[in-house]
């Protein structure tokens, strides 16, 4: 499952930006699934452990919020819960770096 955070985009555009931005060895197909959550099949497992492991994924610098799929998974009323996030701190002395 995916969800690109404050921005929806249509099913055409997600998916091209996905090709561009997952450069996966396989190919995937996507499924709308309404809420702005988009469900991922990908013809690879490698592909999927890379994309899953991988992030943060930005598209539109806006954050792709990656999560494994479960029976339980309603898009009218899911929430995303949790994400990675990257922070960067201009100028940050390197001792402070870790």
């Amino acid at each position: 499952m995916v969800k690109l955070l404050g921005k929806n985009l249509g099913y055409n555009t997600m998916k091209e930006r996905l090709y561009k931005v997952w450069k996966l060895q396989g190919g995937f197909e996507i499924m709308n699934n309404n809420n702005g959550f988009y469900m991922v099949k990908f013809d690879q497992t490698a592909d999927k452990e890379k994309v899953i492991a991988r992030g943060p994924w930005l598209i539109f610098d806006h954050c792709l919020v990656v999560s494994h799929w479960s029976p339980e998974f309603a898009s009218p009323n899911a929430k995303v819960e949790r994400t990675v996030v990257w922070v960067h701190f201009p100028g940050l002395n390197l001792v402070y770096y870790d």
